[in-house]
C-alpha cells in the first residue's frame, strides 16, 4: 500500500499544517488529492506530498509497467501489420485494375470517326447497347426522331463488307461491349509523320500541324 510523504507543511488552515516529513498511509486518488486510510476524508494535496512506495510495490509497478510496454509494443506492431497488409491490398488491388484495363484495351476495336461520334450521339441520347442493335435492325419505328440519323450511320456500317471492314455488324457489336478507339484520319495520320520530322513537336502547335497536313493532303490529291 503507498504512503504519502507531506512535503509542504505551511499551508494554514490544512490538517497537516507544520507536520511536513510525517508519512501517512493512503487508501484512493483522485485528480488531485490523496485520501488517507483511516483519514475520516482527510485528505493531502498532491502538491503538498509525495507518494512513497515500498520496494515489493515498486517492483509489482515495474512488473505493471513492462506489460503495459508489451502490451503498448505487441499493439503499435499490429497496427503497422494491418497498416501494410492495408498497402498490400490497395497495391494488389492496383495491380489487377491495370491488367483489366490492358486486357480491356486489347480487345478494343477502331472504328472509323463517324461512327465512333453516332454511338457516342446515341449514348448521350440514353440509348443502351441492346437499344442501339435493336433500333439499327428497327430503323422505321424511330423514324422522326433524334436517333434516326445516327441509326442510319450505324446502319451502313453494320451492312458494309469491303476489305477495310469486313463484317460491320461484328466490329459494332465488339466495339460495344469491349469498347473502341477511334480511326485516325488521313490529316491525322499525315500530323503524326510530320510530328516524327520535329526535334521538339512542342515547337510547333497542333493547329500548325493540321494546317500543314490539310496542305499536303490537298497538294497529294490534286496531283493524283
Amino acid at each position: 500500500m503507498p504512503k504519502v510523504l507531506i512535503t509542504n507543511g505551511t499551508i494554514d488552515g490544512t490538517w497537516y499544517e507544520g507536520k511536513e516529513g510525517t508519512v501517512w498511509d493512503v487508501k484512493t486518488t483522485d485528480a488531485s488529492v490523496y485520501m488517507l486510510k483511516n483519514g475520516h476524508g482527510r485528505g493531502v494535496a498532491m502538491e503538498d506530498g509525495e507518494l512513497l512506495y515500498s520496494q515489493a510495490e515498486y517492483r509489482e509497478l515495474g512488473d505493471i509497467n513492462e506489460i503495459i510496454q508489451r502490451q503498448r509494443d505487441k499493439a503499435i506492431d499490429d497496427l503497422a501489420k494491418h497498416a501494410q497488409t492495408i498497402v498490400d491490398l490497395q497495391d494488389e488491388k492496383l495491380r489487377l485494375q491495370q491488367e483489366v484495363d490492358r486486357a480491356r484495351d486489347k480487345q478494343k476495336v477502331e472504328l472509323p470517326r463517324e461512327v465512333a461520334e453516332a454511338i457516342e450521339q446515341l449514348k448521350n441520347a440514353d440509348l443502351s447497347s441492346f437499344g442501339i442493335m435493336h433500333f439499327i435492325d428497327h430503323i422505321s419505328e424511330v423514324k422522326n426522331h433524334q436517333w434516326h440519323q445516327p441509326l442510319r450511320v450505324l446502319r451502313k456500317f453494320t451492312f458494309l463488307d469491303t476489305n477495310q471492314y469486313t463484317g460491320g455488324c461484328e466490329l459494332l457489336m465488339n466495339a460495344l461491349v469491349n469498347g473502341y478507339t477511334v480511326e485516325p484520319t488521313a490529316r491525322d495520320k499525315v500530323k503524326q509523320l510530320i510530328e516524327k520530322w520535329y526535334t521538339d513537336p512542342g515547337d510547333v502547335t497542333d493547329a500548325e500541324l493540321y494546317e500543314l497536313s490539310d496542305g499536303i493532303i490537298d497538294l497529294l490529291q490534286k496531283s493524283s
